[in-house]
């Protein structure tokens, strides 16, 4: 290991997850786990990379196709919410 490098050991289910998002962006793993992790420690937390982006994009995209909750429903759920039903 280089000075300043450092190996981090992840479970298997994570590991497939990451892999299968990279292969899907057309990211090698170690490249894509980088970008999230450079997103995820940056100085600005507010300020995100493309990594961020593509991973929140494949999320709404995910969610659209396996059916999520409109939006419209959300809405009104969140205008009722903590009232008694």
């Amino acid at each position: 290991m280089a000075d300043g490098d450092i190996t981090l050991t992840i479970d298997a289910a994570l590991a497939m997850r990451l892999k299968a998002v990279s292969d899907g962006l057309g990211k090698s793993l170690d490249e894509y786990a980088r970008q999230l992790l450079d997103a995820y420690t940056g100085l600005d937390p507010h300020k995100h990379d493309q990594a961020y982006w593509d991973e929140l994009e494949r999320i709404c995209n995910e969610t659209e196709r396996d059916g999520g909750v409109p939006w419209e429903e959300v809405q009104a759920r969140l205008s009722n919410f903590g009232q008694k039903r």
